[in-house]
């Protein structure tokens, strides 16, 4: 348990706790770690030289529901590691070994617990995930019980950018819960306020520990149900409403040789394919293996954010293969890239999507998500992916001369 990813790994998201701290428990900023197991507020696992998740000190139970609901949305072998560390925190026989307590001084007298407690309206415990850097990267809480139930999870944000998707995402669900899905099922909306000049959103708990089966059918059916959100309209590529929120959203981004790529890219494209015929509906925007799972008959989903309509069918599929085969299964994101755009007319078949309709589709996801990374400043925030010139740009520009 105690290997090293990279001393500047985990020293960036050991800095990044401090800020946070100081942020949700004001008063944290004497926080300190590597103190004694029983002396602390927190405990940090798996150590301080692999940081991943602050789990509350002083109770065995909260501290391993926090570690076993955050091993839900790893592998199947990250889940099995994940339970036996939680079942390790239930019996005592880790804290023992744990020299990286946390405890925060001051911060302890007040903060968001105290505030999270009265919106819920009972005495709660929370744990952190400790996410690696990105531009979008917030403070996702998972609320328990004294006894370890699980109760919410809360997103704050903490800037201009974070705090607008957390602000998109109240919305979100909101909408969402006048939906008629028959397959997806999405978590309650609790609350969402202003403290501390911070936007907070309580979000229900989805029961992802219920029992999980392999309908491989489902995933389609939630993401025909998302697009479905709005009426299905059909316009040419260079007429769409969708083309002229794409543009605007990428002359907004900052001039770069990176932006300017996806603009002649983008220029190039409906050059070929602007009188191409194209079905647009709503996407979830993050559709991944991580941010759903198939329980008792439905799929959960959750992570709305990026909840946006119009969109060209299909867009949460390609997004899905991308991901998955850079996050899960490690291919480099040009080869991930090239990979999605030759399998889109496969892939989009099950949306109707024509073959060439289907190119066209995965060409403008790039630039979608080109124009995401570039709004967000990824590269700035050393997210993963973010130089996007370096996988993205040209695979966008084998896709449009594929056209």
């Amino acid at each position: 348990m105690l290997t090293t990813d990279g001393a500047t790994d985990a020293t960036r998201r050991l800095d990044w706790l401090h800020d946070i701290a100081a942020l949700l428990w004001p008063g944290a900023h004497d926080m300190s770690t590597g103190v004694p197991a029983a002396e602390a507020d927190f405990w940090l696992l798996p150590n301080a030289n692999r940081p991943r998740l602050l789990v509350p000190g002083g109770s065995r139970r909260a501290a391993a529901a926090a570690v076993r609901h955050y091993g839900e949305q790893l592998s199947f072998q990250g889940r099995v590691k994940a339970a036996g560390l939680a079942a390790g925190l239930r019996t005592g026989a880790v804290q023992r070994f744990l020299a990286d307590g946390v405890a925060l001084g001051r911060g302890t007298d007040n903060g968001i617990t105290a505030h999270l407690a009265d919106k819920l309206g009972q005495d709660v415990l929370v744990s952190l995930h400790l996410s690696a850097p990105r531009a979008n990267r917030k403070p996702v809480l998972q609320v328990l019980s004294t006894s370890g139930e699980t109760i919410a999870f809360v997103k704050i944000g903490v800037d201009a950018r974070t705090s607008g998707l957390v602000r998109h995402e109240a919305s979100a669900l909101r909408r969402l819960s006048d939906a008629s899905f028959q397959t997806v099922r999405t978590p309650p909306l609790l609350a969402h306020d202003v403290w501390n000049d911070l936007d907070v959103l309580v979000i229900g708990a989805l029961p992802v520990w219920g029992k999980r089966d392999n309908d491989s059918s489902r995933g389609h059916r939630a993401m025909t149900e998302i697009a479905g959100l709005v009426p299905a309209t059909e316009q040419t590529l260079g007429a769409s409403e969708y083309l002229r929120r794409l543009r605007l959203r990428l002359e907004q981004c900052n001039a770069t040789p990176a932006q300017a790529s996806v603009v002649d890219q983008l220029t190039d494209l409906v050059t070929v394919a602007g009188e191409q015929p194209l079905t647009f509906g709503a996407w979830h925007g993050d559709f991944t293996p991580w941010n759903c799972a198939p329980v008792d008959g439905r799929l959960l989903v959750w992570d709305w954010e990026r909840l946006t309509d119009p969109v060209p069918y299909g867009y949460d599929r390609l997004h899905h293969d991308l991901q998955s085969a850079t996050v899960q299964r490690g291919v480099p994101l040009a080869q991930a890239a090239a990979t999605v755009i030759d399998g889109a007319p496969a892939g989009l078949r099950a949306f109707e999507v024509a073959e060439r309709a289907a190119r066209t589709t995965a060409a403008l996801y790039l630039v979608e998500l080109g124009t995401r990374y570039l709004n967000d400043d990824q590269a700035a925030a050393g997210g993963h992916g973010g130089r996007i010139e370096d996988w993205l740009v040209p695979a966008l520009r084998t896709a449009v001369h594929k056209l």
